[in-house]
């Protein structure tokens, strides 16, 4: 079973005043596979309470890197085989859920799947892939 990590980090918001967060609870119930969702709050001394996830408490600003490291962390101890990565600014619809979870569902050998950001008309990120 393919189960799914979503894993949002915050910085000096409440959840519930993110996009990212706003966006995921309002379209949740696209998402078709097991999950299980876990923000980490980069303000700790921001009290963070919604009973549809749970929550992580950094030190202090732990930065990206740090917290996406926790998100693994947790996605192993949960059993999850796929992590889905949220900063707090994104906005998300039905149809990026919808996707995902066919992803998931039909991903074969696939390790991981990186959305392509276009600026321009030239790809912006990621900037190497192979």
């Amino acid at each position: 079973m393919n189960k799914l990590l979503i894993f949002a980090v915050i910085y000096k918001a409440k959840a519930q005043d993110c996009i990212a967060f706003s966006s995921l609870m309002q379209h949740r119930d696209h998402i078709t596979v097991p999950h299980k969702i876990v923000v980490y709050n980069n303000s700790p001394e921001i009290e963070q309470t919604d009973d549809r996830c749970s929550f992580v408490n950094g030190k202090g600003n732990d930065m990206l890197a740090k917290a996406y490291n926790a998100g693994i962390a947790i996605a192993k101890a949960e059993g999850c085989e796929w992590i889905l990565l949220m900063d707090q600014d994104t906005p998300f619809g039905n149809d990026y859920f919808e996707k995902a979870c066919h992803f998931i569902e039909n991903a074969g050998d696939c390790d991981m799947a990186v959305p392509t950001i276009l600026a321009g008309g030239k790809v912006a990120s990621p900037t190497y892939y192979h």
